[in-house]
C-alpha cells in the first residue's frame, strides 16, 4: 500500500478573516486509477468528506503535496465542524459524538478551538444536528456543516 500524501484545498478567507488559513492539507490514500481516497476529516474545506474519492495533480516542486481537483466519487460521510466557545464542555461534546460513532479530530487555530467531526451514514443526523443547534443556540459553540 502507498503511504498517504496530502491533497491541497485551496481557502478564500472572507471579510472577517474566515477560515483563518489560506489552505487546508488533507491526508489522501493514493488508488491504482491516480484517483485518491480521503483519510481524515476537514475543518474548513467543504464539500468533501472522509473517504470521498477525489482527483489531484501532484504540485510542482513538491513530494507527496498534491491540489485538488474535484470529487469523483462522495462517500456517504457527512463533515461537520465545530467552533468551542465554550471550554468547560468540550470534552462532554466529544465524548456525545464519539458515543453516535463520530470519528473526531481536535484542531487549534490561532484562537479558535475546533472540532472536525465525521459522521458515517449509519448514524442518525436528525438527533445529532439538534444537539448542535441546541448547544449553538446556547453560545455553547458554533457548528457549520461542511459536507452533508
Amino acid at each position: 500500500m502507498s503511504p498517504s500524501v496530502k491533497i491541497v484545498f485551496e481557502l478564500k478567507p472572507d471579510e472577517d478573516g474566515f477560515p483563518p488559513v489560506g489552505s487546508e492539507s488533507i491526508n489522501g490514500s493514493p488508488e491504482r486509477d491516480g484517483s485518491f481516497i480521503l483519510d481524515n476529516t476537514p475543518f474548513f474545506v467543504t464539500d468533501v468528506a472522509l473517504g470521498d474519492r477525489v482527483a489531484a495533480h501532484e504540485i510542482a516542486g513538491t513530494e507527496g503535496q498534491f491540489a485538488f481537483s474535484h470529487v469523483i466519487e462522495p462517500s456517504q460521510v457527512k463533515s461537520i465542524s465545530i467552533i468551542f466557545l465554550v471550554d468547560e464542555l468540550k470534552e462532554q461534546i466529544f465524548q456525545y459524538l464519539r458515543g453516535q460513532g463520530c470519528y473526531c479530530e481536535y484542531g487549534d487555530f490561532g484562537a479558535l478551538e475546533m472540532l472536525a467531526v465525521s459522521i458515517p451514514d449509519t448514524c442518525d443526523y436528525g438527533p445529532l444536528r439538534s444537539y448542535l443547534m441546541d448547544h449553538e443556540q446556547n453560545n455553547i459553540l458554533s457548528f457549520a456543516e461542511l459536507a452533508v
